[in-house]
């Protein structure tokens, strides 16, 4: 008899044997203090409606907390303790709230490993995303032509 239409013959040194499915991971970078829980809450089920893993980074140790203390989201990972490794993750993505003060100017050490794990993250296919003034993060630690301008209080 002859074989299906979509019956392949081959030899077992023919076959590839499949890849080893990992499941996507992102960095989720979420203000220690004062984060938007709406945003938080639309992201993370967005995430888990698309089979995607994440973690909660932030720059402390404990728990965030939202905007008016409503909620809170235990922390993973400090950015002090996080290496970012495009083989571990495919993305970065930053919640709206208080990210300026955590994840830019007022610290130079977190503004410089954003903008270094954003280089590497981009550099090697990732994606980087932000919700709402999330945004502002990457352009400040990015230095984006157009990004933030200060106020003369220094805001």
């Amino acid at each position: 008899t002859t074989p299906p239409a979509t019956a392949v013959a081959a030899t077992d040194n023919e076959i590839e044997a499949p890849a080893e499915q990992r499941r996507k991971r992102v960095v989720l970078f979420v203000p220690f203090h004062w984060f938007f829980a709406d945003q938080y809450t639309a992201v993370t089920s967005a995430l888990r409606n698309c089979s995607i893993d994440w973690i909660v980074a932030s720059s402390q140790a404990g728990e965030a907390s939202a905007k008016h203390n409503e909620f809170r989201v235990p922390v993973d990972v400090t950015l002090d303790e996080l290496q970012f490794d495009p083989g571990e993750y495919d993305g970065m993505l930053f919640i709206g709230g208080n990210v300026v003060p955590e994840f830019g100017h007022k610290d130079p050490g977190a503004q410089e490993f954003v903008r270094q794990a954003l280089q590497t993250c981009l550099d090697s296919g990732g994606i980087a995303a932000s919700v709402s003034n999330g945004a502002d993060a990457v352009t400040e630690c990015c230095q984006l032509p157009g990004g933030l301008r200060r106020e003369a209080s220094g805001r």
